[in-house]
Protein backbone atom coordinates (compact mmCIF):
# COMPACT_ATOMS: atom_id res chain seq x y z
CA UNK A 1 0.00 0.00 0.00
CA UNK A 2 1.25 3.34 -0.99
CA UNK A 3 0.92 6.25 1.41
CA UNK A 4 -0.37 9.52 0.21
CA UNK A 5 1.42 12.40 1.90
CA UNK A 6 -0.95 15.03 3.28
CA UNK A 7 1.81 17.42 4.21
CA UNK A 8 4.09 18.88 1.68
CA UNK A 9 6.66 21.24 3.00
CA UNK A 10 4.68 21.70 6.26
CA UNK A 11 1.41 22.73 4.51
CA UNK A 12 -1.69 20.59 4.29
CA UNK A 13 -2.83 19.71 0.87
CA UNK A 14 -6.24 21.25 -0.09
CA UNK A 15 -8.54 18.26 0.07
CA UNK A 16 -7.09 16.86 3.26
CA UNK A 17 -7.64 20.17 5.14
CA UNK A 18 -11.30 20.28 4.18
CA UNK A 19 -11.76 16.67 5.21
CA UNK A 20 -10.28 17.28 8.66
CA UNK A 21 -12.49 20.34 9.22
CA UNK A 22 -15.61 18.36 8.29
CA UNK A 23 -14.72 15.56 10.68
CA UNK A 24 -14.19 17.99 13.61
CA UNK A 25 -17.43 19.94 13.03
CA UNK A 26 -19.57 16.83 12.60
CA UNK A 27 -18.19 15.45 15.86
CA UNK A 28 -19.16 18.62 17.79
CA UNK A 29 -22.71 18.74 16.38
CA UNK A 30 -23.21 15.01 16.96
CA UNK A 31 -22.61 15.49 20.71
CA UNK A 32 -25.43 18.10 21.05
CA UNK A 33 -28.82 16.70 22.10
CA UNK A 34 -31.70 17.19 19.71
CA UNK A 35 -34.32 19.79 20.69
CA UNK A 36 -37.58 18.36 21.84
CA UNK A 37 -41.00 19.84 21.11
CA UNK A 38 -41.27 21.74 24.43
CA UNK A 39 -38.09 23.67 23.81
CA UNK A 40 -39.25 24.56 20.30
CA UNK A 41 -42.61 25.70 21.69
CA UNK A 42 -40.91 27.90 24.33
CA UNK A 43 -38.65 29.44 21.71
CA UNK A 44 -41.67 30.20 19.52
CA UNK A 45 -43.47 31.90 22.46
CA UNK A 46 -40.34 33.88 23.32
CA UNK A 47 -40.03 35.12 19.73
CA UNK A 48 -43.70 36.23 19.83
CA UNK A 49 -43.21 38.08 23.12
CA UNK A 50 -40.03 39.83 21.96
CA UNK A 51 -41.39 40.72 18.54
CA UNK A 52 -41.94 44.48 18.06
CA UNK A 53 -45.57 45.56 18.47
CA UNK A 54 -47.15 48.11 16.16
CA UNK A 55 -49.34 50.34 18.41
CA UNK A 56 -51.75 52.96 17.20
CA UNK A 57 -53.39 55.42 19.63
CA UNK A 58 -57.17 55.63 19.42
CA UNK A 59 -58.42 58.84 21.14
CA UNK A 60 -62.13 57.91 21.04
CA UNK A 61 -63.64 58.03 24.52
CA UNK A 62 -60.43 59.33 26.14
CA UNK A 63 -59.74 62.82 27.48
CA UNK A 64 -57.30 65.06 25.64
CA UNK A 65 -54.01 64.87 27.62
CA UNK A 66 -52.98 68.36 26.47
CA UNK A 67 -56.19 70.14 27.46
CA UNK A 68 -55.98 71.92 30.85
CA UNK A 69 -58.14 70.63 33.69
CA UNK A 70 -59.39 74.10 34.59
CA UNK A 71 -60.93 76.37 32.01
CA UNK A 72 -59.19 79.73 31.83
CA UNK A 73 -62.01 81.45 29.95
CA UNK A 74 -65.31 80.79 31.69
CA UNK A 75 -68.40 80.37 29.58
CA UNK A 76 -71.45 82.58 29.74
CA UNK A 77 -72.51 83.71 33.20
CA UNK A 78 -75.33 81.83 34.82
CA UNK A 79 -78.32 83.98 35.66
CA UNK A 80 -79.37 83.27 39.21
CA UNK A 81 -82.84 83.87 40.56
CA UNK A 82 -83.37 87.23 42.21
CA UNK A 83 -84.16 85.58 45.51
CA UNK A 84 -80.47 85.11 46.18
CA UNK A 85 -78.43 88.11 47.18
CA UNK A 86 -75.07 86.87 45.93
CA UNK A 87 -72.55 89.15 44.29
CA UNK A 88 -70.97 87.98 41.05
CA UNK A 89 -67.26 88.64 40.80
CA UNK A 90 -66.25 90.36 37.59
CA UNK A 91 -64.13 88.55 35.01
CA UNK A 92 -61.92 91.58 34.44
CA UNK A 93 -61.08 94.42 36.83
CA UNK A 94 -59.55 97.76 35.94
CA UNK A 95 -57.63 97.85 39.25
CA UNK A 96 -56.67 95.10 41.71
CA UNK A 97 -58.80 96.78 44.38
CA UNK A 98 -61.94 96.13 42.35
CA UNK A 99 -61.38 92.36 42.50
CA UNK A 100 -61.05 92.21 46.30
CA UNK A 101 -63.93 91.85 48.73
CA UNK A 102 -63.97 94.77 51.17
CA UNK A 103 -64.03 92.31 54.08
CA UNK A 104 -60.55 91.12 53.09
CA UNK A 105 -59.03 94.58 53.59
CA UNK A 106 -57.48 95.79 56.83
CA UNK A 107 -56.94 99.51 57.40
CA UNK A 108 -53.28 100.13 58.28
CA UNK A 109 -52.79 103.91 58.18
CA UNK A 110 -54.76 107.11 57.72
CA UNK A 111 -53.33 110.51 56.76
CA UNK A 112 -55.85 113.32 57.12
CA UNK A 113 -55.73 116.80 55.79
CA UNK A 114 -58.37 118.83 54.08
CA UNK A 115 -61.13 116.77 52.44
CA UNK A 116 -59.33 116.29 49.10
CA UNK A 117 -55.84 115.52 50.45
CA UNK A 118 -56.77 112.73 52.90
CA UNK A 119 -55.62 109.25 52.04
CA UNK A 120 -55.39 105.88 53.74
CA UNK A 121 -53.47 102.65 53.34
CA UNK A 122 -55.06 99.19 53.53
CA UNK A 123 -53.66 95.71 53.05
CA UNK A 124 -55.24 92.47 51.97
CA UNK A 125 -54.92 89.05 53.63
CA UNK A 126 -51.66 88.30 51.80
CA UNK A 127 -50.06 91.56 53.03
CA UNK A 128 -50.19 93.55 49.79
CA UNK A 129 -50.74 97.24 50.50
CA UNK A 130 -53.08 99.58 48.62
CA UNK A 131 -53.37 103.35 48.67
CA UNK A 132 -56.95 104.58 49.18
CA UNK A 133 -58.24 108.03 48.19
CA UNK A 134 -61.72 109.52 48.23
CA UNK A 135 -63.73 108.55 45.13
CA UNK A 136 -61.74 105.36 44.35
CA UNK A 137 -63.60 102.15 43.49
CA UNK A 138 -63.09 99.31 45.96
CA UNK A 139 -64.54 95.80 45.98
CA UNK A 140 -66.29 93.74 43.33
CA UNK A 141 -69.73 95.06 44.31
CA UNK A 142 -68.93 98.50 42.92
CA UNK A 143 -68.04 100.15 46.24
CA UNK A 144 -66.79 103.74 46.27
CA UNK A 145 -64.84 105.51 49.03
CA UNK A 146 -67.08 108.34 50.30
CA UNK A 147 -65.10 109.52 53.35
CA UNK A 148 -61.68 109.16 54.94
CA UNK A 149 -61.84 110.05 58.64
CA UNK A 150 -59.03 109.96 61.24
CA UNK A 151 -60.03 106.52 62.58
CA UNK A 152 -61.97 104.94 59.68
CA UNK A 153 -62.71 104.79 55.96
CA UNK A 154 -66.32 104.63 54.77
CA UNK A 155 -67.09 102.75 51.55
CA UNK A 156 -70.55 102.83 49.97
CA UNK A 157 -71.56 99.89 47.84
CA UNK A 158 -74.75 98.91 46.07
CA UNK A 159 -76.12 95.48 46.89
CA UNK A 160 -79.23 93.56 45.98
CA UNK A 161 -81.41 92.39 48.85
CA UNK A 162 -83.57 89.27 48.98
CA UNK A 163 -86.49 90.94 47.26
CA UNK A 164 -84.30 92.05 44.34
CA UNK A 165 -84.14 95.75 45.26
CA UNK A 166 -80.83 97.55 44.92
CA UNK A 167 -79.90 99.30 48.14
CA UNK A 168 -76.83 101.29 49.15
CA UNK A 169 -74.89 100.06 52.13
CA UNK A 170 -71.96 101.64 53.96
CA UNK A 171 -69.03 99.40 54.82
CA UNK A 172 -66.56 100.78 57.34
CA UNK A 173 -62.88 99.90 57.66
CA UNK A 174 -61.64 100.82 61.14
CA UNK A 175 -58.03 101.66 61.95
CA UNK A 176 -58.34 99.83 65.30
CA UNK A 177 -61.23 97.35 64.84
CA UNK A 178 -60.76 95.74 68.26
CA UNK A 179 -61.75 99.05 69.96
CA UNK A 180 -65.03 99.27 68.00
CA UNK A 181 -66.52 96.03 69.35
Amino acid sequence: MKRIPIFKNGILKGGAAILIILIITSATFANQPKKNNKVKEYEKRLRQILAPVAYKYNPLGKPDPFKPFLRTNPGPKKIEPKSRAKAIRPDECSTPLECIDIGQLTLVAVVTGDDSSSWAMAQDASGIGYLLKKGMKVGYRGGKIVAILPEKVIIRETIEDLSGKKIKRNRVLYLHPEEQE
